[in-house]
């Protein structure tokens, strides 16, 4: 108990400590202080200036009392210039913010609107462009063997997204271009292809239509390269688009000027200078730099040069998310403390301001009387402000009644300004909610925690309130999400007269958001499968290699061990068990793969019993298993591993129900006939006879509220690390692929039973396919290639017990000579795909150059490489995974030698 208490008390005076830092900052901050604007000078410094000063005019003139500094920034300079915090906030391309944030932590807040013809734009690309004269050079791919120049190695619409198109096309810039170079600004490169130094070049958009436009290059004097046409996008362009710059914020630089900067950027008019002289129309809202990270990525440049490398700090970083979350719960924890003693100081500066205001106020009370007339005129100006604004705004005088509704709610509602102005009860909610309530505006004043119940979010910033929610009666019943922000009116005395409240339609927004939330449980599903598969391939491979040696040597002691005795009654065991623990590995294997597998006719009452076997060591010993098989059921046409599939998630489920209390989980299997009365609910289901597989617990059922949602993909009701609501979805999808159905009983308390019908088929299954007892022998000559020296030793043991002569290698090169030079010495030759130096396909492939003629036996305990039709086509005549017994091997041989059909 005191450690806790020690705990929360250092907690404490942390944020005490971090407070006062952080009010004196803000103190320091009050006063007047330059602070710097690096910009990315990609024409140059003196045009850099040019563009940005004005930006820095502007905002001086919106936040008085501070002043901007522009510094222009080489390529090189902008890291150097972020780390050593020379500049407070930075506008730079978008590959540069990408590496900024990453490694500074750089915050973006608005991004550049540029100007176009039509309207603006806010995406950015490259283009790539040579002369008109050069009729040698039509497409990307014309490009190769000729010199080419960019912009700089870090530029991104100068030459990083170029490169990625040149990729596309197969032209690898380090290999195909005679000579590739970087002349540091976008007019050089323009000018170096005009000239013939170079003869292609790439440089961002809209650099060469602004160069035209400023007199310094002809229109005609340049062709487009990979030309892309787009009716939305006015400019040339040779690549896909981006998100334009951003303007963004250093960690050092306060969070409150920040917003006022940004404020200040997206209220820029169009034409305002500072627009003008960087030739933009203003500042939106931070766009998605993650299209820029992919790029960044599959070039593997900046940041990500190392991407895709697994290093050992990465697999022990792996092993230590529980610190990570912790670490960052403690700096949520600091940042709200330092946030609310930011709010609570501002909040207290903003009191004073009010009371000298009130003061004022009073006392120049007698000279409003004489400015009377201006007042109307400045309030009709008011009126016609919020009647234009494109927020739907309402106002309400301290009656409840409205007395102001602007056009926008007029669009929004249905409901005329006529109609509702003068209106009171609360009539001002009932467009919104069909019924007359308290809403956001009316929380201004009082606290009613049964109404702010009712928003999604709400939030007191000083005297404003901010808050999400839903209208279900909006959009003609339809209802729609809405960002909603109200404060309270007060007259010139500073008493209040009113409210008013301001509705934006966040409906799309959501849409898009939860759209994007989707697509990313999709992706991180469909990236976990793989890494499934990829480990399970893994292991598969070296256990298989491993079990190898196990079974072979096993097999050599039993037959050198004297018949009956209880060595070789051990050593069966051994090779029973080995065998099992090969059947495991095949059934894991099966388990991951994504791939379509054949249907066959088979019963399932041996797969049951396999998957409930399978299952078994991972479920808790508070759990018992009851299995009522029946062995006799029909034949079913389906899969062996998506029935395991279908069995392990159900049981999963049932065994997650009674983890914690205990329970009974019980399996059972029979046949059973459908008529048309039971399958009411499954009209795609046709009557008949039908095999069902029940799996029942005896855990706590599920909740009515989500019976209808269980079959939901992503659906799931488990912690995190417990599912991904994939299970029953999974299940529903093979099920119903099969043409069959699952439903389920549910008891509250007691818990649920899920029935999967099959349908039965009348083809008959395949019969089982006897097997020899005696490895039948030769006296051939082997030629044995595998890197594992046990693998080797213990393969040449069994073969010379079978008669043969065997030559073995553990180098695919130094096997590849020997036979290169006495190649008649060998009748056949079996060899391991995965080596060293050279694969068993591709010595298989060399052999069979020299000789085409030779056996060959391709082995493998598991390859993505290549399988079992891949190798036959190549002229391989066997194909066999590990582990394999004697009496394989040697049947294998004898066919391959005697040339019969493969088994």
């Amino acid at each position: 108990m005191s450690k806790l208490y020690n705990f929360h008390f250092f907690f404490i005076i942390l944020a005490v400590v971090l407070g006062v830092v952080s009010s004196s900052d803000l103190s320091a901050w009050s006063q007047t202080q330059t602070f710097n604007i690096g910009v990315l000078a990609r024409r140059g410094g003196d045009e850099c200036l040019r563009e940005w000063s004005p930006t820095a005019r502007y905002l001086e003139t919106q936040i008085p009392g501070t002043s901007f500094k522009i510094t222009p920034l080489t390529f090189e300079e902008v890291t150097s210039a972020v780390k050593n915090e020379l500049v407070d906030f930075i506008v730079v391309n978008p590959v540069g913010y990408v590496e900024l944030q990453n490694l500074f932590g750089v915050s973006r807040m608005t991004t550049i609107k540029r100007a176009a013809p039509d309207g603006y734009f806010t995406l950015m690309g490259g283009v790539i462009f040579c002369r008109t004269d050069r009729d040698d050079i039509a497409s990307i791919r014309d490009l190769k063997g000729k010199s080419f120049m960019a912009v700089d190695p870090t530029s991104f619409g100068g030459w990083i997204a170029a490169w990625r198109e040149l990729l596309q096309q197969g032209i690898d810039p380090q290999k195909d271009f005679a000579q590739l170079l970087f002349e540091g600004t976008h007019d050089n490169v323009v000018y170096a292809v005009r000239d013939g130094k170079v003869d292609a070049g790439t440089i961002a958009t809209p650099i060469m239509e602004k160069m035209i436009k400023e007199g310094k290059i002809s229109q005609d004097a340049f062709k487009i390269i990979n030309k892309q046409v787009d009716e939305e996008y006015p400019y040339l362009r040779s690549t896909r688009l981006y998100p334009e710059w951003p303007f963004a914020k250093l960690k050092h630089t306060s969070a409150e000027l920040a917003e006022k900067v940004a404020v200040a950027l997206l209220s820029m008019p169009t034409q305002n200078s500072a627009a003008l002289a960087a030739q933009i129309v203003g500042w939106t809202v931070p766009h998605d730099y993650g299209t820029v990270e992919e790029c960044m990525k599959e070039l593997k440049v900046g940041i990500y040069k190392d991407y895709g490398k697994i290093t050992l700090a990465q697999l022990l970083t792996a092993y230590r998310w529980q610190c990570i979350v912790i670490i960052l719960v403690m700096t949520m924890m600091i940042g709200l403390l330092i946030f609310s003693h930011q709010i609570n100081r501002k909040l207290r500066f903003s009191e004073s301001a009010l009371q000298e205001e009130t003061k004022e106020r009073k006392y120049v009370n007698t000279e409003l009387v004489q400015l009377n007339d201006s007042l109307q005129q400045s309030r009709q100006q008011l009126a016609n402000i919020i009647d234009f604004l494109p927020d739907a705004t309402f106002v309400i005088d301290n009656d409840q009644k409205v007395i102001f509704w602007n056009r926008a709610m007029e669009e929004m509602t249905g409901i005329h300004k006529d109609t509702i102005i003068g209106q009171g009860d609360y009539a001002y909610t009932v467009p919104f909610y069909g019924v007359k309530r308290k809403q956001l505006l009316d929380l201004l004043e009082i606290q009613d925690e049964e109404v702010a119940r009712k928003y999604q979010y709400i939030k007191r910033k000083g005297g404003t309130l901010y808050a999400e929610a839903f209208a279900p009666v909006l959009n003609n019943g339809e209802g729609a999400h809405f960002w909603a922000t109200a404060a309270s009116l007060y007259d010139v005395h500073g008493n209040r007269a009113g409210a008013i409240e301001s509705i934006r339609d966040i409906t799309e927004q959501k849409q898009i958001e939860n759209e994007k939330e989707k697509l990313k449980n999709h992706l991180l599903q469909a990236q976990k499968m793989e890494a499934i598969g990829t480990l399970a391939g893994g292991i598969a491979h070296d256990f298989n290699n491993i079990l190898s040696a196990i079974l072979g040597f096993t097999e050599i002691a039993r037959d050198a061990s004297p018949p009956g005795s209880f060595a070789v009654k051990s050593l069966d065991k051994v090779l029973e068990a080995g065998q099992r623990a090969a059947t495991l590995v095949k059934q894991i294997l099966a388990f991951s793969r994504q791939a379509d597998i054949e249907r066959v006719p088979l019963n399932l009452a041996h797969i049951v019993k396999e998957a409930i076997n399978l299952l078994r060591p991972s479920l808790p010993s508070t759990i018992a298993i009851k299995q009522l098989i029946d062995t006799a059921t029909r034949p079913i046409n389906a899969n062996p591993t998506q029935i395991h599939q279908i069995l392990i998630n159900l049981c999963t489920n049932a065994s997650h129900a009674m983890e914690l209390t205990g329970g009974t989980l019980e399996v059972s299997l029979k046949d059973c006939e459908l008529f048309p009365a039971d399958l009411l609910r499954h009209s795609e289901v046709h009557p008949g006879n039908f095999v069902v597989l029940s799996v029942s617990d005896t855990g706590t059922g599920i909740e009515s509220a989500l019976a209808d949602r269980i079959f939901d993909p992503y659906f799931t009701t488990k912690k995190v690390g417990k599912g991904n609501g994939m299970g029953l979805a999974i299940v529903h999808g093979i099920v119903t692929g099969y043409g069959g159905c699952i439903t389920y009983e549910n008891n509250i308390g007691k818990g649920t039973v899920f029935h999967v019908y099959f349908p039965a088929t009348d083809q008959e299954m395949a019969p089982a396919v006897l097997s020899v007892d005696v490895a039948p022998v030769g006296n051939e000559r082997i030629l044995l290639v595998d890197d594992e020296e046990m693998l080797v030793e213990m393969g040449k043991t069994i073969l010379e017990s079978l008669g043969y002569g065997v030559t073995v290698y553990t180098s695919s090169l130094e096997a590849l000579a020997a036979f290169n030079d006495q190649s008649d010495l060998f009748d056949a030759v079996i060899t391991d795909q995965t080596m060293p130096g050279m694969t068993g396909i591709e010595l298989s492939k060399r052999m069979l150059e020299v000789r085409s003629d030779i056996p060959i036996i391709l082995c493998t305990g598991y390859s993505t490489l290549v399988n079992e039709e891949q190798a036959k086509a190549v002229g391989i005549r066997e194909f066999a995974m590990k582990p394999l017994t004697k009496k394989v091997i040697a049947t294998l041989l004898r066919n391959v030698l005697e040339k019969r059909l493969p088994v």
